[in-house]
C-alpha cells in the first residue's frame, strides 16, 4: 500500500527496471556521442539551462511536489544533491527551514 501522495513501490520498480533495459541497450547510443564527465563539471554545463522556463520536467515534478508539501506542516528539510536549489526555494517558499547541500 502506497503512503498518501507517494508511488507503490512496484510502479518505482518498473520505472528502474525500464531505465535499466534502456541503459543495456546498445543501439539507443548508436546516434548518440558522449562524454563522460565527473558530476562537477558535467552538473556545471547543464546547470546553464537547468533553470531555463522550457524545462519540461518542471511541470512533471512540481505538481507532485506541491501536492506532498501541502500536506506536510512547515518544518526541517535538507535538500541534498540541492543542483541550482531549485527545490531548496520550493520549499522554503512553503515555510520549511532548508539546507541545501550539493558537491
Amino acid at each position: 500500500m502506497a503512503c498518501r501522495g507517494f508511488l507503490p513501490l512496484t510502479f518505482v520498480e518498473a520505472r528502474l527496471a525500464e531505465v535499466r533495459r534502456l541503459l543495456d541497450d546498445d543501439s539507443l547510443t548508436e546516434a548518440v556521442t558522449t562524454e563522460r564527465l565527473d558530476s562537477v563539471p558535467g552538473y556545471e554545463i547543464w546547470a546553464e539551462t537547468y533553470d531555463n522556463p522550457g524545462n519540461a520536467a518542471f511541470a512533471l515534478d512540481e505538481p507532485l511536489l506541491e501536492e506532498i508539501l501541502d500536506e506536510l506542516p512547515p518544518g526541517d528539510a535538507l535538500d541534498a544533491a540541492c543542483g541550482t536549489g531549485r527545490y531548496t526555494r520550493i520549499l522554503a517558499g512553503c515555510g520549511h527551514r532548508v539546507i541545501g547541500v550539493d558537491s
